[in-house]
């Protein structure tokens, strides 16, 4: 009895000193799963918080592109226009047209200059990787443009490549602004972006860029905005390809 009970006192002692091994692995173990899992949940949490981003400011990129085009007799923003002495200038470099996206009327009095757009208007997957130039908007998002036809020259000699408000069959179906890599969102870029290349600031410029969990996000004539999956472009491609609807605001 009295060995029953100094046995007991001794395995009693061992316990209190502290943790086994056994018990140490199963700390460890249950510390690295929440680790993983809050790790995941942080990921998830910033992907929504980025495609919620780059959604709100396509919406005011086309907000910005109607308003112009009550200012200016229905004409949306020009893609580009080549003055009388061939210079050319594109959308994101007009001081004219992004004052109504980002309402900073200072960089009118120097139009030589080109113009900034503040970072919370970025699409926040593009500034964190610092991609080049990926503090200017055509790093985040390209105008869709292939069928626009140019226009000109004028008395002026001005050429433009711009749509009108009537110029648009199906404004809720035609893409206007897309997440690009270089300010155009072209037809002949439109699966460029995929394999191991498809990674933020790794990338070549010319590209549709589906940077959000392998989406692109849109925004259409009309002002809705959603994302677009690769095989919604094979689809497009089984229905008329580049003069799929999405592609062409004449149809």
């Amino acid at each position: 009895m009295h060995f029953a009970y100094l046995s007991m006192k001794k395995q009693t002692s061992r316990t209190s000193n502290g943790f086994t091994l056994v018990e140490l692995l199963v700390v460890i173990v249950i510390i690295v799963a929440l680790a993983a899992l809050s790790m995941s949940v942080m990921t998830r949490m910033r992907n929504a918080g980025d495609i919620a981003a780059a959604v709100g400011s396509l919406r005011q990129l086309q907000t910005a592109n109607a308003s112009y085009a009550s200012e200016h007799a229905g004409r949306y923003a020009s893609y580009e226009w080549k003055d009388d002495k061939g210079t050319i200038v594109r959308w994101y470099d007009s001081a004219n047209f992004l004052v109504y996206f980002t309402g900073n009327e200072t960089q009118l009095l120097d139009p030589s200059t080109s113009p900034t757009v503040q970072p919370s208007l970025l699409d926040p997957t593009v500034v964190r990787a610092k991609k080049r130039l990926y503090d200017k908007i055509a790093a985040s998002y390209g105008m869709s443009h292939d069928w626009m036809t140019p226009i000109g020259p004028d008395a002026n000699g001005v050429t433009e490549k711009y749509t009108t408000v009537t110029g648009v069959k199906n404004s809720n179906r035609t893409a206007v602004f897309i997440s690009a890599t270089d300010g155009a969102a072209k037809y002949n870029g439109r699966q460029l972006w995929k394999g191991a290349a498809a990674v933020e600031g790794k990338t070549t410029d010319g590209k549709m860029a589906f940077r959000h969990q392998g989406k692109a996000v849109v925004v259409y004539y009309d002002g809705s905005v959603g994302t677009i999956l690769m095989q919604d472009l094979v689809r497009f491609d089984a229905n008329g390809g580049k003069s799929n609807v999405f592609w062409n605001g004449t149809i």
